[in-house]
């Protein structure tokens, strides 16, 4: 029977797992999936709905009676590691009902795509990658005829595919209701409430860092592509013109190249646009000019990755093999206190071979960073990371559906040299110096507190930090 495409469902699943485990920052938002949407309605031939169940949530009768209901012809289906037995589940419950083409894109199906195609899978077929294009592509040879399971052993075979001109991509349509949900936690000394808008300027990044969970080699590259500067700032005065007050670079290190933060800084400039804005850095490779350029661009804080205060557990994570690594840190977030901008730190615990002695070390480093924002996560072995491949090849069998870099690890998954326990009241311990020390609380009040009158959900939010504190957070799967 030929089949013929016409209705496009685009759908982001929340697992049961994912509900269950709160944490109070802001759901990522879903490119893969937007970019699609903006590709598919160019086409006059296609009606696409897009769906996204982390934001607005729907229950499980709802969800399928509204698939049954629609009647897509093609089901797109964006995968992380967490919501594979919810994607798989869902497809074979519709499958019943109308048996539309499924396909499943993204981080868990870019790098198992074996597990979504096989041993009577409800999945069609994977596209991994970077996939917006080829969606459409494989759309109109299903209506020319193609035969499903040669697509379906095609792509099976087909490496990360990668978008060489990422200008050619169009804007994501955004609701007012969207910037409302793909909210963030950070405060930011902005007295207004917050619409974030969500911008990709490059794709892929150069560094090795064994833990990374962005799907960095298995899909985006390590050499990494750029949009161009009025391409980006096009997109920002887009966004501003759709209601969003400030906008957020999700690259994975938007500082990869300075040619390209000082091009679009400089633009941002010419066209004296005030929009404030937040990416992510590395403390390696910027400057004291660069973050002047940045402030006077509208950047408002910057996200580094510290990891950890350890030079052997940085080095063993692929970090960095600096031994100053710690004191480029400080001189960095000393340099963004002066310039004005705000500053997060992100450190990991409960890395491989760690000890007590090493997250001290992270500890100790994290007090004399004195950071406006921190977050301790969990050492998590992704199935897209260097760090399975090494370290955990052989629990390629375990329900990876429970990982999350925001829970402690199962006992069988902790590779540090502490037990769970430990590992929990150390990372409570963590929190605990940083969070509850006097002297950074009167500093984050006296910066912050009227941010918190126009944002009270973001205090509510950072106040529950106690559910980083509680041991009843780390069992909430």
């Amino acid at each position: 029977m030929k089949r013929r495409v016409s209705r496009v469902l685009l759908l982001r699943l929340a697992s049961p797992i994912a509900s269950r485990e709160k944490h109070p920052r802001g759901s990522r938002f879903p490119y893969i999936l937007k970019y699609m949407e903006a590709l598919l309605k160019r086409d006059d031939a296609l009606t696409v709905k897009l769906t996204d169940l982390r934001i607005f949530p729907l229950s499980t009768g709802a969800l399928l009676a509204t698939a049954q209901g629609w009647a897509p012809d093609l089901i797109v289906l964006d995968s992380t590691t967490r919501d594979q037995p919810a994607v798989f589940e869902f497809a074979a419950s519709v499958r019943r009902g109308c048996g539309p083409v499924m396909v499943s894109v993204g981080q868990d199906a870019t790098a198992r795509p074996a597990q979504y195609l096989f041993q009577g899978s409800p999945i069609d077929m994977v596209l991994p990658g970077d996939a917006e294009v080829e969606l459409l592509r494989v759309i109109r040879e299903i209506n020319n005829g193609a035969d499903l399971e040669n697509l379906k052993q095609r792509y099976f075979k087909q490496k990360a595919l990668m978008i060489p001109a990422l200008d050619d991509l169009p804007f994501p349509d955004v609701t007012k209701e969207e910037l409302k949900a793909y909210s963030h936690i950070y405060p930011i000394p902005l007295h207004r409430r917050l619409l974030w808008g969500h911008i990709i300027s490059s794709r892929g990044c150069p560094y090795p860092c064994m833990f990374c969970t962005e799907m960095i080699r298995e899909t985006t590259g390590d050499a990494p592509r750029f949009r161009s500067a009025a391409n980006v700032v096009d997109e920002m005065e887009y966004l501003g013109g759709k209601g969003a007050n400030i906008v957020i670079f999700d690259d994975d290190n938007f500082t990869t190249s300075k040619n390209h933060v000082h091009d679009i800084c400089s633009e941002i400039i010419r066209r004296n646009l005030k929009m404030p804005w937040v990416a992510h850095a590395r403390v390696d490779n910027i400057t004291d000019d660069l973050l002047k350029l940045m402030k006077d661009a509208g950047c408002v804080l910057l996200r580094f990755g510290i990891e950890s205060g350890s030079p052997r557990i940085l080095k063993l994570l692929e970090k960095t093999s600096r031994d100053d690594w710690a004191e480029q840190a400080k001189k960095v977030f000393r340099s963004c206190r002066e310039i004005g901008i705000g500053r997060l730190a992100l450190f990991i615990v409960g890395s491989p071979t760690e000890t007590q002695g090493d997250i001290e070390a992270s500890v100790r480093l994290a007090e004399d960073l004195e950071p406006d924002v921190i977050q301790v996560s969990f050492f998590t072995f992704y199935p897209d990371t260097k760090a399975f491949d090494r370290l955990a090849k052989n629990k390629s069998d375990h329900d990876f559906s429970r990982m999350y870099h925001f829970a402690a690890p199962e006992a069988e998954l902790n590779l540090s040299a502490m037990d769970n326990d430990t590992l929990r009241r150390l990372q409570r311990s963590f929190y605990k110096r940083i969070l509850l020390n006097p002297r950074y609380l009167f500093r984050h009040l006296f910066k912050y507190g009227f941010f918190y009158l126009y944002n009270p959900a973001t205090f509510h939010s950072l106040a529950g930090i106690g559910g980083y504190l509680n041991p009843a957070y780390a069992e909430a799967r």
